[in-house]
């Protein structure tokens, strides 16, 4: 059964957090790119993107974060991803970071 797509987002202080939940897919690589687009109009030093809750992505989800990397030029910060460690490695090999910065809160469980 596929997992509903949820996208949240939050501003603390200079901090932007994308909290991501369900399917990352040639549908939902676009919206996460636009949210991160969007959250840069509040100027944030550093732009989490918390993967956490995906529990699937294919390489157009992938494509979603490289391009938000990309936008955010290196702001973005991303969480890692509960579903498989495959995620996290496969994130990794594409360059984009994958641990939350100390000052971040961890997502509520």
């Amino acid at each position: 059964m596929k997992q509903p797509f949820a996208l949240d987002v939050q501003h603390h202080q200079r901090v932007a957090v994308i909290t991501v939940d369900g399917e990352l897919d040639c549908r939902t690589g676009s919206i996460v790119f636009d949210a991160v687009r969007s959250a840069q109009r509040h100027n944030p030093l550093t732009i989490v993107l918390d993967l956490s809750g995906v529990t699937f992505c294919d390489l157009a989800g992938f494509r979603g974060v490289q391009r938000s990397r990309r936008a955010a030029d290196r702001r973005l910060v991303t969480v890692g991803s509960s579903a498989t460690r495959r995620i996290g490695r496969l994130l990794q090999r594409i360059g984009v970071a994958t641990e939350a910065p100390p000052t971040v809160p961890a997502r509520a469980a």
